[in-house]
């Protein structure tokens, strides 16, 4: 259970972003967000750097970066991130929601985000360095871009395509052995720490919320992972460098070292769309299959600016108007229609999918209370 004798939680300071970049996990603990045996809930316990790289974590992330991380601490960002509360409406397997405490009617706090502005600008600024280094290969860059999206019809789109699958005219990337690139991945995981954290931020202003609303709830935290990582995997093929995109760390049983990891498998969210419903579930021995990746939700049928030109502000007013929940949302003029269910694919065949391929057991099914999008 999370204790609340800590003070409201206020802005972060400089020396909290070096020490949270630098602890992860660990600095939340400290501030009495999480206790410390829940850390075994975290992906790499909420530690994405090595002790050496902790060292020279702070020297990696350039100034911009840090200016965003101080203004963004706190926030979901855009695009699809949100907090939501979610009611589980049904359990599937009975055995394994005893064990984790999940059961019927329940409320979970779902959060979806990442490191927003800080990940962000340090992607630029690395990215800004790698091409400036060498002025051809900043300009066969910026023509591979160009063409790549230049978006006449698909059809003209698939040569290109085709050639960057295949490895022609790919850029050619960073050594990960060079110092240049041990900098980015050191910078990356403190990112990751960061994105981390702001979710335990979240979920702490959550948790403050409901208890000054007079709602008498006990929280307890079941999983985070991450969505978009780069990391060196030990698997049963070999070892690997694992980029998911969209996808989630997926441990199979026996690997994760928590005791419900150790007997079931890990705990993976899958989120669906706005207004639809979404699964909790474990892992099953075929991530092996997979690099221990499972899509972290239902996957687009339609890129943001397709689901955008697709529906018009009247249909997207009578969408909210019809929705069996409550939307808080931030942003501004067609952007939810991004989120809408039609844009992504059907999350209940995408997780009986999983189950067919031995990736994942489900075990309950959640409906939504309320949605904060930004």
């Amino acid at each position: 259970a999370v204790t609340d004798n800590k003070p409201k939680i206020n802005y972060v300071s400089e020396d909290d972003l070096k020490s949270i970049i630098q602890d992860g996990a660990m600095w939340a603990v400290d501030e009495g967000f999480i206790d410390e045996t829940e850390l075994s809930r975290l992906e790499h316990h909420g530690q994405f750097l090595s002790d050496e790289e902790r060292d020279r974590s702070v020297s990696s992330i350039p100034r911009d970066a840090y200016k965003g991380g101080l203004r963004k601490a706190r926030s979901l960002g855009g695009g699809n991130h949100f907090l939501e509360l979610q009611r589980v409406t049904e359990v599937l397997d009975e055995s394994i929601a005893s064990t984790v405490g999940i059961k019927e009617d329940d409320v979970l706090i779902w959060i979806h985000t990442g490191s927003s502005s800080f990940g962000k600008r340090l992607e630029n600024y690395y990215t800004q360095r790698w091409n400036t280094k060498d002025h051809r290969r900043r300009l066969r860059q910026k023509w591979r871009r160009f063409f790549y999206h230049l978006e006449l019809n698909q059809l003209a789109r698939l040569p290109q395509r085709l050639r960057l699958v295949r490895g022609v005219g790919m850029d050619e990337g960073l050594d990960v052995n060079s110092s240049e690139g041990q900098r980015y991945l050191t910078a990356h995981r403190a990112a990751m720490n960061y994105a981390l954290v702001n979710r335990l931020f979240l979920a702490k202003m959550a948790q403050q919320a409901i208890n000054e609303s007079g709602a008498e709830a006990s929280f307890q935290l079941l999983i985070d992972v991450a969505h978009e990582s780069i990391q060196q995997e030990t698997l049963n093929k070999g070892t690997f460098w694992v980029h998911r995109n969209g996808a989630s760390r997926a441990v199979p049983p026996l690997q994760w070292d928590d005791p419900w990891g150790a007997q079931l498998g890990q705990l993976l969210p899958l989120p669906g769309s706005l207004g639809s419903s979404s699964y909790v579930a474990v892992t099953q021995p075929g991530v092996e299959e997979s690099f221990w990746a499972v899509n972290h939700g239902a996957g687009r049928v339609l890129e943001k600016h397709e689901a955008q030109d697709g529906i018009s502000q009247e249909e997207l007013d009578q969408f909210k108007n019809q929705m069996g929940h409550k939307i808080f949302y931030a942003g501004s003029g067609k952007d939810l229609a991004e989120q809408v269910p039609g844009a992504f694919k059907n999350i209940s065949a995408v997780a009986k999918a999983l189950e067919e391929h031995h990736l994942a057991k489900l075990v309950a099914r959640t409906e939504s209370i309320a949605s904060l999008k930004s």
